[in-house]
Order: C-alpha cells, then structure tokens, then sequence
C-alpha cells in the first residue's frame, strides 16, 4: 500500500509509550505526520525523531487557525 500527501491513512491498533491506542480513534479530527526512515534504525534517525518532537508546536499552531 503507498499513501500520498493527503490520503486516509489505513485504520490500525498500536501499543505506543502512551498506552494502546486505535488510530483513528487517536487521531480524530486531527492529522498526522508518518516519516519512515529509508533503512530501519540508523545514525540520523534520533535526529529526526527529536526534530519532529521540536516541531510540534508550529505544527499545533499551524492546524489550530
């Protein structure tokens, strides 16, 4: 399955570090950003994790308008 910038992401069960939670259900009205890195766990992807983490208030203060 490809998604493309857009799509309704598949509905899916996940245990998380919060708990298990139902994607939709989680997600609600609201939208999310899937990355995946290109070869599993590698050097830069800490970065990219933390950058994400450091993004989400421009991202909440961009969706909140």
């Amino acid at each position: 399955m490809s998604l493309q910038i857009g799509d309704t992401a598949p509905d899916f069960e996940a245990e998380t570090t919060h708990g298990p939670i139902k994607f939709h259900d989680w997600i609600g009205d609201g939208w999310a950003v899937f990355f995946f890195p290109p070869e599993g766990f590698y050097a830069g992807l800490h970065h990219r994790t933390r950058l994400c983490r450091e993004l989400k208030p421009e991202f909440d203060r961009l969706t909140s308008s």
